[in-house]
């Protein structure tokens, strides 16, 4: 399985705000796969820290439409307060206890150019 989310997989919020993240998750041959029954989380903590087991930030997505594995990632303000850096984020579906990564790519939390 792998994803598409917003053309991207690098994501880019400004530190504060809410975002939300769309992702459409496909098979090996780019066909749909059915995320009924599935729970799908992102997880982001500093990046390159693999020594680190701390999670910065937490999402549950929401099934926007299992059928055609498409889930929403709401970043609320509360999410994007931590420091402006770079974090490594990871997507997992987790459904009849398997799990799997589908996305692994950097989060950047920028501040903002306004003194």
């Amino acid at each position: 399985m792998s994803t598409t989310s917003d053309n991207s997989k690098d994501l880019t919020i400004p530190q504060g705000n809410t975002r939300d993240v769309f992702c459409a998750v496909v098979d090996g041959s780019d066909n749909v796969f059915d995320i009924s029954g599935y729970v799908c989380t992102l997880y982001a903590k500093e990046y390159n820290d693999w020594n680190n087991s701390t999670i910065d930030i937490t999402v549950d997505g929401s099934i926007y439409n299992a059928s055609q594995g498409a889930v929403v990632f709401e970043f609320s303000q509360t999410d994007t307060s931590i420091a402006a850096k770079d974090y490594s984020y990871e997507i997992i579906i987790d459904g009849s206890g398997n799990y799997v990564s589908i996305v692994q790519d950097r989060l950047t939390i920028t501040e903002s150019v306004r003194p």
